[in-house]
C-alpha cells in the first residue's frame, strides 16, 4: 500500500489530467447501465458508484452531486475530481492528520499528503489482531483513498495527455492518449534517448511525452479495481479484467479492443461536452453489454423501488390496525389490517424473488438476507395460523406483523452497515445446501421466534398453555434439529468433519437443547404452566445469541456474517427481554 500512495502522490505532482471547461454538463445517460465486476459479482456501474460513494462520503448524494456524477467525473476528469471535497473522516482521524476539525468533507488533494505520513503506522496496525476505534478509523481512511486512487487511474490509458504533442506524433486536434502512444512507445523512447544538447521545443516536447507515458504505465501496473472487460472476449475466457490488466497481461481480443475504444469515445464526449458523441457511443455499446442487461435492469429496478422498505411500511400499518382492532373491536379496523398484511407479503415475496434472480442463489447467505427471509417466514406462519383460526382473532396477524416489521428494520440497519448483496466464499457457494440446510435452519428461527412471542402473549393475558404453543415449540425443535444435522453433513463434505464445536454450531445446539429442556420439563411435570410459558418466551434470548451473538465473536468457519458495533444492541435486547419476561412472570397467576 505504501508504494501505491507514493505512486499516487508522484502522479498528482508530475502529471495533470485535462480539466473540463465550465459548461453545462452533458447527460450521462447509459453509463450506469454498463456491467462491471465489483465485490465478486456482476452489477451495473450505477451500483458500484453508489456503493463506493457511500463508502467514501458516507452518503448517496452530496448537494447536487450524486454517485454516478461523481464516478463519471473521477473516471473521465481525474484532475477535477481530486479537488472536490467528498471524503468523510472520523474526528480522531482529522486530529491525527492535523486537519480542520470543523470541516465535514475533504478533497483527495488535501487528504493525500497527511495520510502519507501515517503509512508506516498503518502497516504496523494491519498486523495487529485487535484495534482501537481510532486505529480502525485511520485504516478506513487509507482504504477510502486507495479505492479513490484506483478509480482515478482506471481509464488513464484512454484519457488525453495534457502535454504539448510533438508535431511528428500529432494526428488530430484532440490530444493523444497512452493507448494510442503504446503502439509507438518503442520509437518514442528511442527518439527521446537519442536527443542531444542543446534541444529545440520539438525535442523538449518529445522528452516530456516519453516521460509521461512511463509515468502512466507505472501507475497502471496495479490498477485492478474497475473490471469492465468481460471474460468472453479474453484469451483465457474465465475472468473479468480492468482495462489496465488487459493491456498489461495481453489477454485481450479484437472485441475487447473495440470495446475499450468505445470507452475512449465516452471519455472524449465527456471532456468535450459532445452530447451527440456520447449518445452515439452508448448506442454502439449496446451489443457488447446485451448479455448482462436483464440482471442489470433488474438490480437497478430493485434499488430504485426498494420493495422491502414498502413491505416494512405495510407491516407497520397492519400492526397499527391490529392494535386499533384490539382496542375498539370494530370491523372497520380489521379489514385494513388484512389488506395491508396481504400487500406486505406480496411486496416481500416480490422483493425476495428479485433478490434471488439478481444473485442467482437462495437469499439466506448473509445475516441481512437471513433476517429478510425469516421475516417472510414469520409472516407466512402468522397468516396460515390466522387463516386456520388457531388463535384469537387478529393475534396471529399482530404477532406476525410485529416480527416481520422488526426483522426488516434490523435488516435495513445491517444493510446500511455492511451491505446485503455479497458473494459467498467458495465453500459456501452451494445452491443445494443453501436451499436445504440454511433454509431449514432459518425456518427453525422463524418458528422459534413465533413461539417465543406467542408465549409473551399468553403470559400477558394470563392464560394456560394450549395445544398450539406446544405444537409450535415442537415444530421449532424439529426444524432446528433437521437443519443442524444437514449442516453437519455439509460441513463434513466441505471441511472434512461433521462437528467441530464452531460458535455457529454451538449456537444452533443451544437453541435445540433449550427447547428440549423446556418440552421435557413440561412432559415430566417439573415445569408448571408459568415456568413452561416463561421458558418458551425466553427462547428469544437463545435465538438472539445463536443468530447474532456468534457473529460478534468474528471467529470460526461460519464468521461470514460478521459485523461490528452491534454488541450493545444485542446486550440491550437480552436485558430488556429478561426484565419484560420477569414483569410478566410476576403478574401471571
Amino acid at each position: 500500500m505504501k508504494q501505491l500512495f507514493l505512486l499516487l502522490a508522484f502522479i498528482l505532482c508530475s502529471f495533470s489530467w485535462p480539466t473540463i471547461a465550465k459548461e453545462a454538463p452533458i447527460d450521462i445517460h447509459g453509463l450506469g447501465n454498463i456491467p462491471v465486476l465489483h465485490e465478486g459479482r456482476i452489477k451495473p456501474i450505477s451500483e458500484l458508484a453508489l456503493s463506493e460513494f457511500k463508502n467514501i462520503s458516507g452518503h448517496s448524494q452530496l448537494g447536487e452531486m450524486d454517485a454516478i456524477d461523481w464516478l463519471a467525473l473521477t473516471l473521465f476528469s481525474p484532475a477535477e475530481s481530486v479537488e472536490i471535497p467528498v471524503i468523510k473522516l472520523a474526528p480522531s482521524t482529522k486530529q491525527k492528520l492535523n486537519l480542520d476539525p470543523d470541516t465535514s468533507y475533504f478533497s483527495l488533494k488535501n487528504t493525500l499528503d497527511p495520510l502519507l505520513g501515517t503509512l508506516e503506522e498503518a502497516e504496523t496496525l494491519q498486523k495487529k489482531k485487535k484495534l482501537t476505534k481510532q486505529e480502525k478509523s485511520l485504516l478506513k481512511a487509507q482504504d477510502k483513498v486507495f479505492i479513490y486512487n484506483q478509480l482515478l487511474r482506471s481509464l488513464s490509458l484512454v484519457l488525453p495527455l495534457n502535454v504539448r504533442t510533438p508535431e511528428s506524433f500529432a494526428k488530430s486536434t484532440y490530444s493523444l492518449s497512452y493507448l494510442e502512444l503504446l503502439k509507438m512507445d518503442s520509437e518514442l523512447q528511442s527518439l527521446a534517448k537519442a536527443i542531444g544538447t542543446p534541444i529545440n521545443q520539438e525535442e523538449k516536447d518529445l522528452v516530456i511525452l516519453a516521460q509521461q507515458t512511463r509515468i502512466i504505465a507505472k501507475g497502471g501496473e496495479d490498477n485492478v479495481f474497475f473490471k469492465i472487460m468481460p471474460p468472453q472476449w479474453q484469451q483465457d475466457g474465465d475472468r473479468w479484467y480492468s482495462p489496465w490488466e488487459q493491456i498489461n497481461l495481453g489477454t485481450g481480443s479484437p472485441e475487447s479492443q473495440d470495446y475499450l475504444r468505445l470507452w475512449q469515445s465516452l471519455a472524449r464526449a465527456y471532456i468535450t461536452h459532445n452530447q451527440s458523441l456520447w449518445d452515439e457511443t452508448i448506442e454502439k455499446m449496446q451489443p457488447f453489454i446485451a448479455p448482462y442487461q436483464s440482471r442489470i435492469k433488474a438490480e437497478q429496478f430493485y434499488t430504485r423501488t426498494d420493495p422491502f422498505y414498502w413491505s416494512q411500511i405495510a407491516y407497520g400499518l397492519c400492526l397499527f390496525f391490529v392494535l386499533l382492532w384490539l382496542g375498539f373491536k370494530k370491523e372497520m379496523f380489521w379489514r385494513p389490517a388484512i389488506f395491508s398484511f396481504s400487500i406486505a407479503i406480496i411486496l416481500h415475496v416480490f422483493g425476495l424473488g428479485l433478490h434471488m434472480y439478481i444473485l442467482e442463489r437462495a437469499p439466506v447467505a448473509t445475516l441481512g438476507e437471513s433476517l429478510i427471509f425469516v421475516s417472510l417466514c414469520t409472516a407466512i406462519i402468522a397468516g396460515f395460523t390466522e387463516r386456520k383460526a388457531w388463535l384469537n382473532h387478529s393475534i396471529a396477524l399482530g404477532i406476525g406483523a410485529f416480527c416481520a416489521f422488526g426483522l426488516l428494520s434490523t435488516a435495513a440497519a445491517i444493510d446500511a452497515t455492511v451491505g446485503s448483496k455479497h458473494v459467498l466464499a467458495a465453500v459456501l457457494n452451494s445452491n443445494f445446501w443453501l436451499g436445504t440446510h440454511v433454509i431449514i435452519i432459518t425456518l427453525g428461527y422463524a418458528a422459534t421466534l413465533m413461539t417465543a412471542f406467542y408465549a409473551h402473549y399468553i403470559l400477558y393475558i394470563q392464560e394456560k398453555p394450549n395445544k398450539l404453543i406446544g405444537f409450535m415449540a415442537i415444530s421449532a425443535l424439529c426444524l432446528m434439529t433437521i437443519g443442524t444435522i444437514l449442516g453437519g453433513i455439509w460441513a463434513d463434505q466441505s471441511w472434512g468433519r461433521f462437528w467441530g464445536w464452531d460458535p455457529k454450531e454451538n449456537g444452533a445446539l443451544l437453541i435445540i437443547l433449550w427447547l428440549i429442556w423446556i418440552l421435557h420439563g413440561r412432559l415430566s411435570g417439573h415445569l408448571k404452566n408459568k415456568q413452561f410459558i416463561a421458558g418458551l418466551a425466553a427462547s428469544n434470548i437463545m435465538l438472539a445469541l445463536s443468530w447474532f451473538g456468534v457473529n460478534l465473536l468474528g471467529v470460526g468457519l461460519h464468521a461470514y456474517g460478521f459485523f461490528e458495533g452491534w454488541g450493545l444492541a444485542l446486550a440491550s435486547f437480552c436485558t430488556l427481554e429478561i426484565v419484560f419476561i420477569g414483569f410478566l412472570w410476576r403478574r401471571y397467576s
